[in-house]
């Protein structure tokens, strides 16, 4: 699983959180900015600055140099979550589209008509996802 959940309160953290099979997994992870970015390999961390947060994408590898994958080869599918708390601890979809890339299938989603999440197939052991925020300002649906 992916998630990605936003603050409409800036007293609270926006986080983003990687999971696999019930266990954090470490990805590679690039948020994108409207001056910048910046690039790490994390399971789950803080976002700092959510508010000019424009795009951000998790990669899996299908194997690193010692051989050892991001994901159990018994993963057969991804669920991508955006969503924020808001200043009265409510759940509410964040409006996004972006991109699964995994084997040599891309699949375009729209989280914003999809109530923040969905879940697709994987065609391949790796993986990329791409969530791209539209407008300014994060629209909570």
């Amino acid at each position: 699983m992916v998630e990605l959940r936003g603050s409409l309160d800036e007293n609270s953290p926006a986080i983003f959180a990687v999971s696999a099979a019930g266990e954090p997994r470490a990805v590679e992870v690039r948020l994108r900015y409207d001056k910048g970015g910046e690039s790490f390999r994390a399971a789950s961390g803080e976002i700092p600055d959510f508010a000019a947060l424009r795009a951000v994408s998790f990669r899996s590898l299908a194997g690193s140099e010692d051989g050892v994958a991001d994901l159990p080869r018994a993963v057969r599918d991804v669920k991508i979550w955006t969503h924020a708390l808001t200043r009265d601890g409510d759940d509410q979809a964040l409006s996004a589209a972006g991109e699964l890339c995994s084997g040599d299938v891309i699949t375009g989603y729209d989280l914003g008509a999809l109530g923040g999440q969905v879940i697709l197939p994987l065609a391949g052991v790796g993986f990329q996802v791409q969530v791209a925020f539209q407008g300014s300002s994060k629209d909570a649906r």
